[in-house]
């Protein structure tokens, strides 16, 4: 699901990247900035950002993103390890690629 305009409530000593926690349709979510957590510089005041709203393994969270071109269903079976010398550039990410 993606949403446009969201209203926020900061957590004291939360990750530095979580920005709080939002309430879409009565559920309250964790709210992720992705820019945050991948050391990116803020995006602009005049951005439009957007809140992707996530659920695996029956946990659901909200990302804020700059954009969303598409959203894919996918299953495990679909996705698979990076090869090594992808996987070497970043440890600290944990990452996995569609065959």
């Amino acid at each position: 699901e993606v949403l446009g305009d969201f209203d926020c409530t900061c957590v004291p000593g939360a990750h530095p990247a979580v920005v709080g926690v939002f309430n879409p349709r009565g559920t309250v979510l964790p709210l992720i900035d992705l820019r945050r957590y991948f050391g990116l510089e803020p995006s602009s005041a005049d951005t439009k950002r957007n809140v992707i709203i996530t659920e695996f393994n029956d946990q659901r969270m909200g990302f804020i993103v700059d954009t969303v071109e598409r959203i894919y269903r996918l299953s495990w079976e679909s996705i698979g390890p990076l090869p090594p010398h992808i996987a070497a550039c970043n440890s600290a990410l944990d990452w996995s690629v569609l065959p």
